[in-house]
């Protein structure tokens, strides 16, 4: 219970930072939202992730990926540049269907650091999260992300999340 009333207290003072304006109505409005959040949201908090029990299994993938993703944005932004820079850009937007394999966290994740590397973004998800699609500036460069990388990714999100 008090934990409740504390996390009320601290939206309205969050409320009240946000909006700029210390008076009485705010106060309340921001009491009101609090109460109504603080009611609300245990009733959709997300399940746990389902992490696996093996931990350094999980480590070692979980920092592989933390690796490769960095990789990836340097070598995206230098074809990018290289690409962009040239008199007349070899443009060729495409959408390209990626399959997930490993369900709707995994599509999720997999689905930002795409859309993170420049010349790739997320366009629209499957519902079930089995399919993503993805908009890409040069077509040559989706069709091999899809032959190499991509897959790649995929199993060391897949052996994190499941």
């Amino acid at each position: 219970m008090i934990q409740r009333v504390l996390a009320v207290l601290l939206l309205a003072g969050l409320w009240l930072l946000v909006v700029g304006q210390l008076s009485v109505p705010m106060a309340l409005l921001g009491l009101g939202l609090g109460s109504a959040m603080t009611v609300w949201l245990p009733v959709v908090r997300p399940k746990p992730l389902p992490l696996r029990e093996l931990p350094g299994r999980l480590a070692r993938a979980a920092l592989y990926f933390l690796a490769v993703v960095p990789v990836e944005l340097v070598t995206s932004n230098l074809h990018m540049a290289r690409l962009l820079l040239r008199r007349r850009p070899e443009l060729d937007p495409v959408i390209v269907r990626v399959e997930v394999d490993g369900g709707r966290q995994v599509a999720a994740l997999f689905g930002h650091t795409l859309t993170l590397t420049p010349g790739t973004a997320a366009v629209d998800y499957s519902p079930g999260g089995e399919t993503i699609y993805v908009h890409a500036i040069q077509g040559e460069l989706a069709q091999k992300k899809l032959a190499a990388g991509w897959p790649a990714q995929q199993r060391l999100l897949k052996e994190i999340f499941s």
